[in-house]
């Protein structure tokens, strides 16, 4: 092995020399440009996505580590190869993504570029392993070749499991959302979920890569790989088709049949309540609210100035008027005849007395600052403390709008207001309560006179409130709840489960369980913003038969759309309707079928009026068997790595278990040269 520069190793490479699949001939050259393409590919993937680039990115890095030759190489030239894929893709990364975090119009452009490539860094060098375990497979048994094919897409659809699941990004950047354009594929989610479509996708690139790259040398079985996964895709997109025209009885008629479908007016409330800066509890001055008083804020007794003030004003004058009475009569006793040690004491009180009105001072100045800073602080939290409290007057009076106008379901957009103690949750919900059963009083009046002619329309109304509320200093819960036509308590509560990293570092997530409760629209669940990036989260609404789902959001600048898109795959997956309401970004209703309908995009504030069709649920086996899946998977993957790094003496005990035909073909270590003559054997052959 050649020690130095591991791209001028590169270079220097023996045909023969490696043991791992496709190194059996052709020298290798420096694969810098492979890096470089990839990275130009991965700038447009995230939010400008271009499908043709995003699977050339894959191909393109496959093929650095396999010209890297990294399987014959010592770990530090392995380690650097990495670090090197690892940094060029994150750079093309950090442009796909870099109007992430912009969630403002005053957001430091600077800041949020390092702020993506913080959290893209990570993410790449996870996204990178799949390219990584593929050039490492080392030919062990006479399979090996034919099987090298499919290392990558199980590695990558079990790593896309393990984000899934573990990650606070969960889906986020999936490969299969650059797809999402193929509409039959995104039907296809509902029978495999989006990571075996993505292992058939993968499954294709790595036969590719077996085909173009290997194929001259020991890559005959790449054709049959080829035909094989493209074979599944096609019919995986026929299953999808199926799923929208055969099995659900309206052929190629959905769009129509959803237009013609019963439906019930609906309005997303928007309000664009912070989830970043809100001050964690308010200034020292107003410690009664900060303590939980009930009263609200306008009657509190608000102190003119804060203890520590009030004390440096008594050491104050207690310097001024004890020490400074006391020296001068310390100055006329000496006068007095009291004697010049009394004198000599006098001296030593009067110095005393100079040090503590310079003591004094420095108190006095510290204290006039300190007060001065309580009562800007004061101000500046009364003026937010206005606000709020005319947010959720004003959010108020719009749901009574909406529900005197006839709305069925008047949906708030995330966070729309921010509650600070328990008692001004249970105002609200009363105030909601109260709303709803008046609204609904009206309603069964006006329809007494033509009784048995009410439809969809006339149900509810159903009000869903999303709302920050403060837990500790500085922690919260987004949480949401839906009251029904009759008031009382809220028949569904919801805390989000998955905050937005690094953006709702301040909220507390929630359980992880998706509330369901049955209603005249039909069953109804609830999802908040990035949970819809969880795919393991609401395929609990999947397999309990959820029709509608409710995703009250709130998102920025340009990952508005992009959100919009890949939330809806959710609605594909578990076959059922999602009504987003979303503060900036995109509000809308998706069908079962992921069919768009009234998407509008909503500003900061304001208010959006749509229909919602009662659309019965779509078929979907995912939901029922996301996890057994996601265990297969995994269970494979581990199975061809024990097969690719344990010795023989290891797996035979292994094979013994396995049906004679198989193990007559697995169990066949070979060395380099017996791995060399098996490589021209399949030349002879092919």
């Amino acid at each position: 092995m050649a020690h130095g520069c591991p791209f001028a190793a590169a270079n220097n490479a023996a045909s023969g020399a490696a043991s791992r699949g496709g190194s059996c001939g052709g020298a290798a050259r420096c694969p810098l440009a492979l890096l470089v393409a990839a990275a130009i590919c991965a700038a447009f993937t995230g939010l400008q996505e271009v499908v043709p680039a995003a699977w050339l990115q894959h191909l393109l890095v496959l093929r650095f580590f396999s010209r890297a030759r990294v399987g014959d190489r010592p770990w530090s030239h392995v380690v650097a190869l990495t670090v090197a894929a690892v940094a060029t893709q994150a750079c093309g990364m950090t442009v796909a993504y870099a109007g992430m975090y912009a969630i403002g119009p005053n957001a430091h452009t600077l800041s949020s570029w390092l702020l993506v490539a913080v959290n893209v860094l990570p993410m790449t060098a996870v996204l990178l392993l799949p390219c990584l375990a593929d050039s490492l497979f080392r030919y062990t048994y006479r399979l090996s070749a034919h099987l090298h094919p499919l290392v990558f897409p199980l590695v990558s659809a079990s790593i896309w499991t393990l984000l899934s699941l573990l990650s606070p990004f969960g889906a986020t950047a999936h490969p299969l959302y650059s797809l999402r354009s193929l509409l039959p594929l995104v039907q296809a989610t509902a029978w495999v979920g989006m990571d075996g479509v993505l292992l058939v996708a993968a499954w294709l690139v790595g036969g590719v890569h077996q085909v173009m790259w290997r194929s001259r040398d020991c890559g005959s079985s790449g054709w049959g790989h080829v035909r094989a996964s493209a074979a599944l895709l096609v019919g995986l997109m026929a299953a999808g088709s199926a799923r929208e025209t055969v099995l659900s009885s309206r052929f190629f008629q959905q769009p129509l049949s959803a237009a013609m479908a019963p439906s019930v007016p609906v309005s997303c409330l928007l309000s664009q309540a912070p989830t970043t800066g809100i001050p964690p509890q308010p200034p020292a001055s107003l410690s009664p609210f900060a303590a939980g008083a009930s009263m609200p804020l306008p009657s509190l007794s608000l102190p003119t100035a804060s203890a520590e003030a009030a004390g440096a004003r008594q050491l104050l004058q207690g310097g001024e008027g004890e020490d400074g009475g006391d020296v001068g009569k310390g100055g006329e006793g000496q006068q007095g005849g009291k004697g010049v040690a009394q004198g000599g004491a006098s001296a030593v009180a009067g110095s005393a007395g100079v040090a503590a009105r310079a003591e004094g001072a420095e108190v006095a100045e510290a204290a006039e600052t300190a007060s001065a800073g309580e009562a800007a602080a004061r101000e500046t939290w009364e003026e937010w403390e206005a606000w709020r409290l005319a947010g959720i007057a004003s959010m108020l009076q719009q749901t009574q709008q909406r529900a005197t106008a006839g709305d069925t379901l008047v949906l708030w957009s995330e966070a729309s207001v921010i509650l600070w103690h328990d008692h001004e949750e249970q105002k609200l919900l009363a105030d909601l309560a109260a709303i709803a059963t008046a609204a609904s009083a009206n309603r069964t009046a006006s329809a007494a006179p033509s009784a048995g002619a009410a439809g969809p329309s006339s149900l509810g109304p159903y009000l869903g409130a999303s709302y920050m509320k403060r837990i500790s200093p500085g922690r919260f819960t987004n949480s949401f709840a839906l009251i029904a036509p009759a008031g009382g308590a809220p028949i569904l509560r919801y805390n989000k489960s998955h905050p937005v990293p690094s953006v709702e570092d301040n909220v507390l997530p929630g359980r992880g369980t998706l509330p369901v409760v049955d209603t005249p629209l039909g069953r109804i669940s609830v999802a908040i913003c990035f949970d819809l990036q969880f795919p393991a989260l609401i395929s609990q609404a999947g397999s309990q038969g959820v029709d509608i789902l409710l995703q009250p959001s709130w998102t920025w600048g340009a990952i508005g759309h992009m959100t919009f898109e890949t939330d809806a795959v959710r609605a594909a997956e578990n076959g059922l309707t999602l009504l987003r309401c979303s503060s900036i970004g995109v509000s809308g209703v998706v069908t079962p079928y992921y069919r768009t309908l009234a998407a509008r995009e909503g500003l900061a504030t304001g208010l959006l009026t749509m229909h919602l069709p009662l659309l019965p649920r779509a078929p979907a086996l995912y939901p029922y068997i996301s996890l057994p899946m996601s265990l297969l998977l995994l269970s494979l993957t581990l199975l061809a790595a024990f097969l690719a790094i344990a010795p023989p003496s290891l797996s035979l005990p292994l094979c013994r278990c396995l049906p004679a035909a198989l193990c007559s073909l697995l169990p066949h270590p070979l060395c380099l040269a017996g791995q060399q003559r098996e490589c021209e054997r399949e030349k002879r052959q092919g």
